[in-house]
């Protein structure tokens, strides 16, 4: 089973761990204009010392940048949109996105969807194309790859419909829940992850 905490950072976030366990990223939030997006930066430090009892010190990454700790002995993703940072954490390779749900976001479709999931959209708009855009976020950090994969040559429905999806040899599976006015997907490469999402205030 996959565990999906889920932090609130209008309940407050401990600025102070950023700050003591990730003093690169607590840099680096401070280049931000908007408070907003240092919450969230603190958010994901929180769920990482708090959750995991990592610090930056346990931090490593792959190729293309996927985070990972040796320490752990198991996986985890990170992602965050409006009010919320979401850890999510297996036993098997992860990925995880939440995108809080705005209309406005629709027209990139164009550009990254398939044909087959621009055909899909023709249902339940809004809906499906967070669904389908989610899904290929935790997609792409699962393969680990990131941005550097091509969401135009990578058809999501099947996992969105319970089959798997295989990409450079390896088989993935999705799933996906709504969370308030928010989705939340992941890709693992177990057939049987669920997912238990609770809501954390740390």
């Amino acid at each position: 089973m996959a565990q999906i905490y889920i932090l609130d950072i209008k309940k407050g976030v401990n600025e102070d761990i950023c700050r003591d366990f990730f003093p690169e990223r607590y840099e680096k939030s401070k280049k931000f204009i908007k408070n907003e997006d240092k919450l969230r930066s603190y958010g994901v430090a929180v769920l990482l010392k708090t959750l995991l009892g990592i610090d930056e010190s346990d931090m490593e990454y792959g190729e293309y940048g996927k985070p990972y700790s040796s320490k752990l002995g198991k996986f985890f993703s990170i992602s965050h949109s409006g009010d919320y940072c979401v850890l999510a954490v297996s036993h098997n390779n992860i990925g995880v996105d939440i995108e809080k749900i705005n209309p406005t976001r629709i027209g990139v479709a164009k550009r990254v969807f398939t044909t087959s999931e621009m055909n899909c959209l023709k249902d339940n708009e809004i809906s499906n194309f967070f669904k389908i855009w989610t899904m290929k976020e935790c997609l792409s950090k699962a393969v680990g790859k990131g941005i550097n994969l091509d969401f135009k040559e990578v058809d999501t429905l099947p996992l969105l419909e319970g089959k798997s999806q295989t990409i450079e040899d390896k088989t993935f599976y999705g799933n996906c829940k709504a969370f308030k006015n928010y989705i939340v997907s992941i890709c693992t490469e177990s057939v049987s992850e669920r997912m238990e999402i609770t809501e954390t205030n740390i």
